[in-house]
């Protein structure tokens, strides 16, 4: 598992956002990306996991911070046909 900031997507990227019914949050995502370019992004952290492990891990710990118009890009990469899950949760000011 690779967690990347501000790296451009490729392919169909099509933006939903993430509170479409209170409209409260400004966050969007997407999972209709087939790739990506670093172009001017970078790697945050990377995580090694094998089949069927499961880690909790605290984003907390490496001070990330997202702006407007930032990206936080979380890609996941595998040598056979698994199944990759990932769960993310966040605090916005507001």
């Amino acid at each position: 598992i690779y967690i990347y900031k501000n790296v451009k997507l490729t392919g169909p990227t099509e933006w939903v956002q993430f509170d479409a019914v209170n409209g409260r949050s400004i966050a969007s995502y997407d999972t209709a990306s087939t790739g990506f370019v670093l172009d001017g992004g970078y790697l945050l952290k990377a995580f090694l996991i094998t089949n069927g492990q499961t880690i909790i891990e605290s984003l907390l710990d490496y001070n990330m911070f997202l702006s407007t118009g930032e990206t936080l890009t979380i890609v996941g990469e595998a040598t056979n046909s698994s199944t990759i899950d990932v769960s993310l949760s966040w605090y916005e000011d507001q």
